[in-house]
């Protein structure tokens, strides 16, 4: 029977003198709470769209090995550069890894899921023959 355990349901009736646009508008005002609820609300309006943000993972899945694009001295530079690389990456999975070498922080920009070190060679190649960074490495 459900949760209102009866079989015979009741539904409110519709005042014709106040449903039009028209009429509310026309009997409404600032003192009166109920006529100014049933007025139709304001336009929605839309968001500013945002900029898409680089796809940057926490983990990628491959053989454990990575190719690293490049380091810079702040994250946001990082990103910024993963970013750059857009359409190069080939779908990649891509991030930032954080490392403190001689007492200063870098954040690399690096590129995974490498099957095999072939691949890896093959995708840095690419990056190399065009004249950028890119070397093959361990992960983490």
């Amino acid at each position: 029977m459900g949760p209102f355990r009866s079989s015979a349901v009741k539904l409110a009736q519709v005042d014709p003198a106040i449903a039009s646009p028209a009429s509310v508008a026309e009997n409404a005002t600032p003192t009166d709470p109920v006529q100014v609820a049933r007025a139709a609300p304001p336009p929605l309006r839309a968001k500013p769209a945002k900029p898409a943000p680089v796809a940057v993972s926490v983990a990628a899945p491959g053989s454990g090995l990575v190719a690293q694009l490049g380091a810079a001295a702040s994250d946001a530079s990082a990103r910024a550069l993963l970013a750059s690389l857009g359409g190069r990456l080939g779908g990649r999975k891509v991030w930032v890894e954080k490392a403190d070498v001689a007492g200063k922080t870098w954040y690399r920009a690096v590129a995974g899921g490498f099957s095999n070190s072939a691949e890896a060679g093959q995708f840095c190649a690419g990056f190399k023959s065009a004249g950028l960074s890119c070397f093959v490495r361990p992960r983490g």
